[in-house]
């Protein structure tokens, strides 16, 4: 039986459900694996970065497409806080189907899922850092030339443990977010409990409190102490956890009351949640709180829709949306580490683009292959571990 019957004519046909106790939502692992393709192209661009020199052009070039709907194709931070939504939804569909694991068994799995893969990353960082030249390039941008520089074992351990203060960009500049990631993780059980109890208007202040809960962690930490080890960081993002996981346990009634607008107000809903989620920097915000708020609205918009319109869902159940949303995770771990050693090996022997095109093909393909050999394997393992 399918959601599409007895709807008025010019109301939206809702994308056809699984059943809840078995459902998996694939249209929100492919925004996920286009969120990561988009982090890609907006990495790239971060090489070039610079106010002088031979990539200046470009440079300019990128700031404009900043200004401009294109954005959303190179929107890399944007991206990320559509991942921590992703993730508060997806973490929240066992309280859904009353189907909450032990708190023991749920640990074991997630660091399974998030930590080995992203271990496995971080040891491959240090064994290129050891291997691969990494002078300074002059030509390129801050963003390029930062990394694996200055590395100490404080460090090192600091990446390991995910605790202390430390720079979490050293080794790769996406690892604190995945950083905030299994933080989260490990009280996330106490998020889906609250989010399970309370109502939309309180779940939306609380999302607001974190964020500017966050940015005044920031203030006063900085000033007392000097850094706050991106506490504030994981504060603000935890709101956008919790709007994901609203997202979640309200599914039944958003997509209810998104069929029954009309077309022209449905699709004024998506172009906006495009608009709110890739267009903050048309305007400038301070990211931590007015931006990440505004891309926060944005990401629940298109997620909302993408699982409301079968139309979006049929374009996002396509073959190679599906591969990757599959891989995604896996791109997004490795993307920078291709970008550092292409560009380390390559820059000034062939021409920029011709690297940049090299970078695209091999993360996808890595992706791929450390997927099926790396994250497939570790999510196997969280099973065998908490099997009864």
């Amino acid at each position: 039986m399918t959601t599409t019957q007895n709807i008025p004519q010019g109301r939206a046909r809702i994308a056809p459900t699984a059943d809840t106790t078995q459902q998996r939502f694939e249209q929100l692992d492919s925004l996920r694996g286009l969120a990561a393709l988009a982090v890609v192209f907006g990495h790239l661009t971060n090489v070039f970065r610079v106010e002088t020199g031979p990539y200046l052009a470009t440079h300019q070039a990128i700031i404009f497409i900043q200004k401009t709907p294109l954005n959303l194709f190179i929107a890399a931070h944007e991206a990320v806080v559509l991942f921590f939504c992703l993730s508060g939804f997806v973490l929240y569909l066992p309280f859904r189907k009353n189907r909450v694991q032990p708190y023991p068994r749920y640990l074991i799995k997630r660091i399974c899922r998030i930590y080995l893969p992203y271990l496995a990353t971080v040891l491959l960082a240090l064994g290129l850092v050891a291997v691969i030249p990494h002078a300074q390039q002059p030509d390129l941008s801050t963003w390029f030339n930062s990394p694996w520089q200055s590395i100490d074992m404080g460090n090192i351990m600091g990446h390991l443990l995910l605790i202390g203060v430390f720079d979490a960009a050293l080794l790769a500049p996406v690892f604190w977010s995945l950083i905030i990631e299994m933080r989260v993780s490990l009280v996330y059980p106490l998020l889906g409990w609250f989010v399970q109890r309370q109502s939309v208007w309180l779940l939306l202040a609380a999302t607001l409190a974190l964020m500017i809960g966050g940015l005044g962690l920031r203030f006063v930490a900085e000033e007392m102490f000097g850094s706050t080890g991106d506490l504030d960081l994981t504060i603000i993002y935890t709101g956008c956890f919790i709007a994901g996981a609203a997202l979640a346990r309200f599914q039944s009634e958003v997509g209810t009351w998104v069929a029954a607008r009309p077309r022209p107000q449905r699709v004024l809903f998506f172009v906006l949640g495009i608009l709110l989620y890739s267009g903050t920097r048309i305007l400038t915000f301070p990211y931590t709180f007015t931006a990440d708020t505004i891309i926060t609205v944005g990401s629940i918009t298109i997620m909302a829709i993408s699982l409301t319109s079968s139309r979006i869902s049929h374009l996002l159940t396509r073959p190679f949306a599906l591969w990757l949303g599959r891989i995604s995770y896996s791109v997004y771990l490795l993307h920078v580490l291709v970008i550092l050693t292409m560009f380390h090996l390559l820059h000034g022997l062939i021409p920029a683009w011709s690297i940049a095109l090299i970078v695209v093909v091999l993360t996808l393909g890595l992706g791929h292959v450390f997927h099926e050999y790396v994250e497939r394997p570790a999510m196997r393992l969280g099973k065998k571990l908490t099997k009864a």
